[in-house]
Protein backbone atom coordinates (compact mmCIF):
# COMPACT_ATOMS: atom_id res chain seq x y z
CA UNK A 1 0.00 0.00 0.00
CA UNK A 2 0.87 3.62 -0.26
CA UNK A 3 0.48 3.82 3.60
CA UNK A 4 1.46 0.42 5.19
CA UNK A 5 1.52 -0.35 8.55
CA UNK A 6 2.41 -3.94 10.57
CA UNK A 7 3.22 -3.65 14.56
CA UNK A 8 1.32 -0.45 14.79
CA UNK A 9 -1.18 0.96 17.39
CA UNK A 10 -3.06 4.17 17.21
CA UNK A 11 -2.20 6.29 14.43
CA UNK A 12 -4.71 8.81 12.44
CA UNK A 13 -4.52 9.29 8.94
CA UNK A 14 -6.97 12.02 8.23
CA UNK A 15 -7.52 14.37 5.14
CA UNK A 16 -5.36 13.17 2.85
CA UNK A 17 -4.72 12.81 -0.61
CA UNK A 18 -4.17 9.26 -1.66
CA UNK A 19 -4.04 8.54 -4.86
CA UNK A 20 -2.38 5.91 -7.95
CA UNK A 21 -1.27 2.67 -6.07
CA UNK A 22 -0.04 -0.42 -7.55
CA UNK A 23 -2.13 -2.48 -4.98
CA UNK A 24 -4.01 -0.92 -1.93
CA UNK A 25 -4.41 2.57 -0.57
CA UNK A 26 -3.85 2.05 3.17
CA UNK A 27 -2.74 -1.56 3.69
CA UNK A 28 -3.20 -2.42 7.96
CA UNK A 29 -1.21 -5.91 8.09
CA UNK A 30 -0.67 -8.12 10.64
CA UNK A 31 0.02 -6.61 13.99
CA UNK A 32 -2.37 -3.34 13.72
CA UNK A 33 -5.01 -1.93 16.27
CA UNK A 34 -6.97 0.95 16.54
CA UNK A 35 -5.76 3.24 13.38
CA UNK A 36 -8.42 5.60 13.07
CA UNK A 37 -8.86 6.46 8.45
CA UNK A 38 -10.92 9.55 8.48
CA UNK A 39 -11.62 11.59 5.78
CA UNK A 40 -9.54 10.96 3.25
CA UNK A 41 -9.58 10.54 -0.86
CA UNK A 42 -8.28 6.99 -1.36
CA UNK A 43 -8.52 6.61 -5.50
CA UNK A 44 -6.93 4.95 -8.76
CA UNK A 45 -6.20 1.64 -7.04
CA UNK A 46 -4.35 -1.40 -8.72
CA UNK A 47 -6.57 -3.35 -5.95
CA UNK A 48 -7.99 -2.34 -2.73
CA UNK A 49 -9.07 0.99 -1.34
CA UNK A 50 -8.43 0.01 2.33
CA UNK A 51 -6.91 -3.42 3.63
CA UNK A 52 -7.22 -4.64 7.36
CA UNK A 53 -5.30 -8.45 6.68
CA UNK A 54 -4.87 -10.40 9.81
CA UNK A 55 -3.30 -13.77 10.14
CA UNK A 56 -4.99 -17.02 8.33
CA UNK A 57 -5.92 -18.99 11.05
CA UNK A 58 -3.40 -21.39 9.56
CA UNK A 59 -0.46 -18.59 10.12
CA UNK A 60 1.73 -18.06 13.04
CA UNK A 61 2.90 -19.70 16.10
CA UNK A 62 0.64 -18.65 18.50
CA UNK A 63 -0.25 -20.05 21.75
CA UNK A 64 -4.29 -19.74 21.47
CA UNK A 65 -6.56 -18.42 19.34
CA UNK A 66 -7.29 -15.02 21.48
CA UNK A 67 -3.18 -14.40 21.33
CA UNK A 68 -3.78 -14.66 17.14
CA UNK A 69 -6.28 -11.85 17.63
CA UNK A 70 -3.90 -9.06 16.06
CA UNK A 71 -5.69 -7.14 14.25
CA UNK A 72 -8.42 -4.95 15.32
CA UNK A 73 -10.47 -1.62 16.47
CA UNK A 74 -10.09 0.39 13.40
CA UNK A 75 -12.17 3.28 12.42
CA UNK A 76 -12.72 3.59 9.21
CA UNK A 77 -15.31 6.81 8.16
CA UNK A 78 -16.06 9.23 5.91
CA UNK A 79 -13.55 8.36 3.30
CA UNK A 80 -14.56 8.36 -0.27
CA UNK A 81 -12.77 5.70 -1.99
CA UNK A 82 -13.21 4.97 -5.72
CA UNK A 83 -11.72 3.82 -8.85
CA UNK A 84 -10.05 0.14 -7.22
CA UNK A 85 -9.24 -2.82 -8.91
CA UNK A 86 -7.31 -1.17 -11.81
CA UNK A 87 -4.85 -4.39 -11.92
CA UNK A 88 -6.13 -7.07 -10.15
CA UNK A 89 -10.03 -7.39 -10.64
CA UNK A 90 -11.19 -8.53 -7.52
CA UNK A 91 -10.10 -5.12 -6.11
CA UNK A 92 -13.22 -3.52 -3.49
CA UNK A 93 -12.97 -0.45 -1.57
CA UNK A 94 -12.91 -2.14 2.09
CA UNK A 95 -11.72 -5.58 2.55
CA UNK A 96 -11.65 -6.94 6.39
CA UNK A 97 -9.39 -10.09 6.89
CA UNK A 98 -8.90 -11.71 9.63
CA UNK A 99 -9.98 -8.15 11.60
CA UNK A 100 -12.80 -7.41 13.64
CA UNK A 101 -13.74 -4.95 16.60
CA UNK A 102 -13.78 -1.96 13.50
CA UNK A 103 -16.05 0.36 12.30
CA UNK A 104 -16.68 1.30 8.80
CA UNK A 105 -18.69 3.79 8.63
CA UNK A 106 -20.26 6.85 6.48
CA UNK A 107 -17.73 5.80 3.22
CA UNK A 108 -18.82 6.70 -0.12
CA UNK A 109 -17.59 3.92 -2.63
CA UNK A 110 -17.56 3.49 -6.08
CA UNK A 111 -16.51 2.79 -9.16
CA UNK A 112 -14.97 -1.01 -7.92
CA UNK A 113 -14.84 -4.26 -9.83
CA UNK A 114 -16.07 -6.48 -7.50
CA UNK A 115 -16.83 -5.95 -4.13
CA UNK A 116 -17.88 -2.51 -2.19
CA UNK A 117 -17.14 -3.84 1.29
CA UNK A 118 -15.67 -7.27 2.19
CA UNK A 119 -15.54 -9.27 5.20
CA UNK A 120 -13.60 -12.83 4.66
CA UNK A 121 -12.05 -15.34 6.79
CA UNK A 122 -12.09 -19.19 6.36
CA UNK A 123 -14.56 -21.83 6.58
CA UNK A 124 -15.24 -24.47 9.23
CA UNK A 125 -15.03 -27.36 6.74
CA UNK A 126 -11.59 -26.08 5.36
CA UNK A 127 -9.80 -25.59 8.77
CA UNK A 128 -7.01 -27.85 9.72
CA UNK A 129 -8.26 -30.32 12.57
CA UNK A 130 -5.72 -28.38 15.25
CA UNK A 131 -5.16 -24.82 15.34
CA UNK A 132 -2.76 -23.29 18.68
CA UNK A 133 -2.35 -26.70 19.52
CA UNK A 134 -6.35 -27.11 19.93
CA UNK A 135 -8.68 -29.26 18.49
CA UNK A 136 -11.11 -27.35 16.23
CA UNK A 137 -14.74 -28.23 16.57
CA UNK A 138 -17.93 -26.78 15.35
CA UNK A 139 -18.44 -25.45 18.73
CA UNK A 140 -14.99 -23.83 19.42
CA UNK A 141 -13.76 -22.89 15.20
CA UNK A 142 -15.43 -19.20 15.66
CA UNK A 143 -12.87 -18.70 18.62
CA UNK A 144 -10.11 -18.21 15.69
CA UNK A 145 -12.65 -16.38 13.07
CA UNK A 146 -11.33 -13.17 13.74
CA UNK A 147 -13.59 -11.15 11.47
CA UNK A 148 -16.38 -10.39 14.05
CA UNK A 149 -18.11 -7.55 15.70
CA UNK A 150 -17.90 -5.81 12.81
CA UNK A 151 -19.69 -2.58 12.23
CA UNK A 152 -20.94 -1.78 8.76
CA UNK A 153 -22.83 1.56 8.57
CA UNK A 154 -24.25 4.33 6.98
CA UNK A 155 -22.05 3.62 3.79
CA UNK A 156 -23.17 4.88 0.40
CA UNK A 157 -22.36 1.97 -2.10
CA UNK A 158 -22.85 2.26 -6.26
CA UNK A 159 -21.37 1.16 -9.17
CA UNK A 160 -19.62 -2.12 -8.28
CA UNK A 161 -19.60 -5.51 -9.27
CA UNK A 162 -18.59 -3.96 -12.42
CA UNK A 163 -16.58 -7.01 -13.54
CA UNK A 164 -17.54 -9.65 -11.20
CA UNK A 165 -20.36 -12.39 -10.26
CA UNK A 166 -20.77 -14.12 -7.43
CA UNK A 167 -20.28 -11.53 -5.56
CA UNK A 168 -22.17 -8.14 -3.68
CA UNK A 169 -22.21 -4.54 -2.74
CA UNK A 170 -21.54 -5.55 0.68
CA UNK A 171 -20.13 -9.36 0.99
CA UNK A 172 -18.87 -12.32 3.80
CA UNK A 173 -17.68 -15.08 3.68
CA UNK A 174 -16.17 -17.69 6.53
CA UNK A 175 -16.18 -15.02 9.38
CA UNK A 176 -16.99 -15.16 12.94
CA UNK A 177 -20.03 -13.93 14.36
CA UNK A 178 -21.42 -10.47 15.96
CA UNK A 179 -21.12 -8.65 12.50
CA UNK A 180 -24.10 -5.68 12.14
CA UNK A 181 -24.65 -4.32 8.34
CA UNK A 182 -27.10 -1.23 9.68
CA UNK A 183 -28.04 2.14 7.82
CA UNK A 184 -26.11 1.41 4.45
CA UNK A 185 -27.28 3.01 0.97
CA UNK A 186 -26.41 0.26 -1.42
CA UNK A 187 -27.71 1.98 -5.43
CA UNK A 188 -27.12 1.94 -8.83
CA UNK A 189 -25.12 -0.94 -9.34
CA UNK A 190 -25.65 -3.89 -11.98
CA UNK A 191 -24.50 -7.48 -12.26
CA UNK A 192 -23.23 -7.82 -16.00
CA UNK A 193 -22.48 -11.61 -16.41
CA UNK A 194 -23.35 -14.36 -14.63
CA UNK A 195 -25.22 -13.39 -11.08
CA UNK A 196 -24.67 -11.47 -8.07
CA UNK A 197 -26.68 -9.87 -5.06
CA UNK A 198 -26.82 -6.58 -3.27
CA UNK A 199 -26.07 -7.92 0.37
CA UNK A 200 -24.70 -11.23 -0.11
CA UNK A 201 -24.10 -13.37 3.57
CA UNK A 202 -22.10 -16.42 1.64
CA UNK A 203 -21.35 -19.30 2.85
CA UNK A 204 -20.68 -19.64 6.72
CA UNK A 205 -21.60 -16.26 7.49
CA UNK A 206 -23.03 -16.73 10.65
CA UNK A 207 -25.24 -14.69 13.22
CA UNK A 208 -25.19 -11.29 11.11
CA UNK A 209 -27.55 -8.51 12.15
CA UNK A 210 -28.78 -7.23 8.97
CA UNK A 211 -31.25 -3.82 9.70
CA UNK A 212 -32.15 -0.64 8.34
CA UNK A 213 -30.10 -0.79 4.99
CA UNK A 214 -31.91 0.50 1.57
CA UNK A 215 -31.49 -0.95 -1.66
CA UNK A 216 -32.33 0.45 -4.52
CA UNK A 217 -31.66 0.81 -8.31
CA UNK A 218 -30.15 -2.45 -8.46
CA UNK A 219 -30.15 -4.04 -12.13
CA UNK A 220 -28.88 -6.93 -14.42
CA UNK A 221 -27.12 -6.26 -18.24
CA UNK A 222 -26.86 -8.21 -21.39
CA UNK A 223 -26.52 -12.18 -19.36
CA UNK A 224 -26.09 -11.12 -16.28
CA UNK A 225 -28.26 -11.68 -13.15
CA UNK A 226 -29.27 -10.35 -10.38
CA UNK A 227 -30.37 -12.83 -8.12
CA UNK A 228 -31.88 -12.21 -4.15
CA UNK A 229 -31.16 -8.85 -2.95
CA UNK A 230 -30.24 -10.07 0.10
CA UNK A 231 -28.91 -13.35 0.45
CA UNK A 232 -28.64 -15.40 3.46
CA UNK A 233 -26.13 -18.86 3.38
CA UNK A 234 -25.30 -18.66 7.62
CA UNK A 235 -27.15 -19.95 10.88
CA UNK A 236 -28.54 -17.06 13.58
CA UNK A 237 -28.69 -14.15 11.01
CA UNK A 238 -31.47 -11.25 11.96
CA UNK A 239 -32.42 -9.37 8.64
CA UNK A 240 -35.04 -7.22 9.59
CA UNK A 241 -36.23 -3.70 8.33
CA UNK A 242 -34.44 -3.05 5.36
CA UNK A 243 -35.80 -1.47 2.51
CA UNK A 244 -35.68 -2.52 -0.94
CA UNK A 245 -36.99 -0.41 -3.53
CA UNK A 246 -36.87 -0.20 -6.98
CA UNK A 247 -34.95 -3.07 -7.91
CA UNK A 248 -37.27 -4.81 -11.05
CA UNK A 249 -34.66 -7.22 -12.29
CA UNK A 250 -34.10 -9.37 -8.62
CA UNK A 251 -35.80 -12.57 -8.06
CA UNK A 252 -36.78 -11.38 -4.61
Amino acid sequence: GLVYMDHANDIEICSCLIRNSGSCGIFMDHHAQNITIDGNYIEQLGYIGICASGFSPIQGAFASAEESYTNKGHRITNNRIQYGGELVGHGCGVLLYQSGDNEVSHNIITQMPRYGISLKGLRYKIMPGTLCGTPVTWENHWDFLHTRNNRIAYNDISNVMTDSQDGGLIESWGVGKGNVIHGNYLHDSGIHFSFGFGIYLDDASDYFTVTSNVLHHLYSTGEGKLWMLIFSKGIGNRIQGNLLVSNSAAIA
